[in-house]
């Protein structure tokens, strides 16, 4: 990881909310794949992950709609999976890791998670 490699994966990530038109998210999944990669490392996990985000259309229960960050086969937002896990119970991984951890300062990682993963969001108006 260095600084270029972490400007890349800023760069790639602040597009999105500029996006002009749906045309634009393949090429901008292919830029936003290959910076995070750049930025994490190539290993098999890393790989597969990136793989299985896409940057594209979404429509939310809210009824808002957009583009931004989604699971590649199912189309679910990832803002909107990170949400549901809020109010969950920490994880074993998580608690093994972080024993003094409390439930409150758990769904605060999640929220502040949801709440950076919304900000790369562009809102379809109109």
């Amino acid at each position: 990881m260095s600084e270029t490699t972490k400007a890349a994966l800023h760069q790639a990530l602040l597009s999105i909310p500029r996006l002009s038109s749906v045309d634009d998210d393949q090429g901008l999944t292919g830029r936003l794949r290959q910076a995070l990669v750049d930025f994490g490392s190539a290993t098999d996990d890393n790989v597969a992950a990136v793989d299985r985000v896409t940057i594209g259309a979404l429509k939310t229960s809210a009824g808002r709609a957009g583009w931004g960050l989604r699971l590649a086969t199912s189309g679910l937002p990832l803002v909107a999976i990170i949400n549901s896990a809020e109010g969950s119970p920490i994880p074993e991984q998580v608690r093994a890791a972080y024993p003094t951890l409390t439930g409150h300062e758990w769904d605060a990682v999640l929220r502040v998670a949801c709440l950076v993963f919304l900000s790369f969001e562009r809102q379809r108006t109109g």
